[in-house]
């Protein structure tokens, strides 16, 4: 069964290139969302876990939107659209559909 690991590594390293691009230390990411920075070094080693209140407030924190810290769908692995071994939703179709 896949796991939702790579899905937390994929938004750990959006948040450190943010991170990065705005000039913020781990240190001072963490200072600015009231976290410490271990926990900082976890989320973006994609060891952490992060409530999407949280995400919200790393986005603000870096100043950008929520949204450009989550992956975007193309890069959201198939198995991540099945439960249980189920689909979720028809993969073949809706990629024909946005064709």
């Amino acid at each position: 069964m896949p796991t939702d690991q790579s899905l937390y590594q994929e938004i750990g390293k959006l948040i450190r290139r943010r991170r990065e691009v705005v000039g913020l230390t781990q240190g001072q990411l963490a200072k600015a969302v009231n976290i410490s920075r271990p926990a900082i070094v976890n989320i973006e080693g994609g060891r952490q876990r992060i409530l999407v209140h949280f995400l919200y407030d790393l986005a603000e924190a870096l100043h950008t939107s929520p949204a450009a810290l989550a992956p975007a769908a193309k890069q959201v692995r198939r198995d991540w659209l099945f439960v249980s071994g189920k689909p979720v939703i028809d993969v073949d179709k809706a990629e024909n559909d946005a064709a």
